[in-house]
């Protein structure tokens, strides 16, 4: 397979490319594997779940609600959500910290 054009033209071996694809498929695959079932993987997994679910709440509730989401509610439910963010950013820097202090 000839990659490129021109003078700068190199030729590559297919296997050789194929290897690469496999090898970097392969990386990539373990990486987000042991990201993923990690603890850190699965707070962050859920923190990301957990906006998801937010935001699909607040449109919901704007298309169910007969005047829609008013300011003082939206207000209140982004503030509630915020709280809750930290709180669970805090133990999930809690538990970071444990987590490495154990390893020694």
């Amino acid at each position: 397979m000839i990659s490129g054009s021109g003078a700068g033209s190199r030729i590559v071996d297919s296997g050789t490319a194929r290897r690469r694809v496999f090898i970097y498929r392969t990386a990539v695959r373990l990486l987000v594997r042991d990201r993923l079932t990690s603890d850190i993987g699965v707070y962050a997994l859920s923190g990301v779940f957990s906006l998801v679910v937010f935001a699909v709440a607040l449109v919901v509730l704007s298309a169910i609600l007969p005047g829609g989401l008013g300011d003082s509610q939206l207000v209140g439910l982004v503030v509630g959500y915020l709280l809750f963010v930290g709180v669970y950013a805090v133990a999930w820097f809690m538990y970071t910290e444990i987590d490495a202090r154990e390893e020694v």
